[in-house]
């Protein structure tokens, strides 16, 4: 059983019945005869709806987490975590503050891979462009700020960024229609691993794939000596069609990715002294080493529940602390 206090309880509850007040059906009486009043969703109440729903996954996701947990420390985070945001959630509510659209700041260290890079002109940065994409007639369209500074061309078809220092290729935006699919998704993995030897990046591994109107959306990270290196995160489209690389956002990549290797050094525990440490409610299929988005050095854990549930497991490759807890919702094909 979970132990969450009274007033996480009364929060979680007070929730939805704001929304079920907010929606409810107004009846009128005139006159002895009884008229129902059809009450339609307007737009506030519909991203309230939206919010709602949201919530609930978001509660329903925590949960899983803290029972599928073997650490009392996090779970005993998880459910801190649960609470604030069941509170914060709620006084948005009472307080009418229904938008579901909050804005995040990060601070963003110096891009590794920029670091030192020679400043490029406008010419230099489109020739490079059109030798990347093989798009014609592009033209600048405008010169990005911030951590990374970038030209950005286009044409009717293709926006292309590539970076002021050192010329990296950022991003590719490719738009077009995929009329039929002529490629497995093997192939198109593959052709997206040729484009990204052509950019000079052998050392990737596929981490997933899924696809979406016959394009192969395919997503890379980093590898160095068997350990998956998360940070150094790469996204291909490849068209269903041709084997056309339409997209490619290298921005993580440029941004994580040591140009040297990584100094990772041998892990304090043993794979069988981590694996010990996940709960006995999850059986393991296979593990890896890996660096976290969060640049931890952890052992990953592809286990599976009672019910089939697929759930990734990190533990800490040095201090054995159950880092994170991750849970596949979706059906995308998980390569490890």
């Amino acid at each position: 059983m979970f132990n969450i206090s009274k007033r996480v309880l009364v929060r979680i509850i007070a929730f939805p019945a704001a929304i079920i007040a907010a929606l409810a059906v107004t009846v009128i009486t005139e006159s002895a005869e009884v008229k129902c009043v059809r009450i339609e969703l307007h737009g506030s109440q519909m991203r309230a709806a939206a919010e709602f729903s949201h919530c609930l996954e978001s509660i329903e996701e925590t949960l899983l987490k803290v029972r599928y947990s073997n650490c009392s420390q996090m779970k005993g985070e998880l459910l801190a975590e649960l609470y604030n945001y069941a509170a914060s959630t709620s006084d948005k509510m009472q307080n009418g503050e229904t938008s579901c659209d909050e804005i995040k700041i990060i601070t963003q260290k110096e891009p590794l891979m920029l670091s030192g890079g020679q400043i490029i002109s406008e010419a230099e940065a489109l020739e490079i462009a059109t030798g990347i994409s093989g798009a014609p007639n592009l033209a600048l369209i405008s010169e990005e700020a911030g951590g990374m500074p970038s030209y950005v061309f286009a044409n009717s078809s293709t926006t292309i960024a590539v970076t002021k220092a050192g010329g990296h290729l950022s991003y590719m935006l490719g738009y077009r229609e995929v009329e039929v699919r002529r490629i497995t998704a093997t192939q198109a993995v593959r052709a997206a691993e040729i484009y990204l030897e052509r950019l000079g990046i052998i050392r990737v591994v596929e981490i997933f794939h899924e696809i979406h109107d016959d394009v192969c959306i395919v997503y890379f990270a980093g590898a160095q000596a068997g350990i998956t290196l998360y940070p150094d995160f790469i996204r291909v489209a490849v068209a269903m069609d041709t084997g056309e690389v339409l997209s490619v956002d290298k921005r993580d990549w440029l941004a994580n990715h040591h140009p040297t290797g990584r100094d990772v050094g041998e892990p304090a525990l043993s794979i069988e002294e981590a694996r010990a440490l996940i709960s006995p409610l999850l059986t393991v299929e296979s593990a890896k080493l890996c660096i976290t988005a969060g640049d931890v050095f952890c052992y990953e854990f592809r286990c599976f529940s009672e019910d089939g549930r697929q759930v990734f497991v990190y533990i800490n490759a040095n201090t054995g602390r159950e880092e994170q807890i991750l849970l596949n919702l979706s059906d995308i094909v998980i390569n490890l």
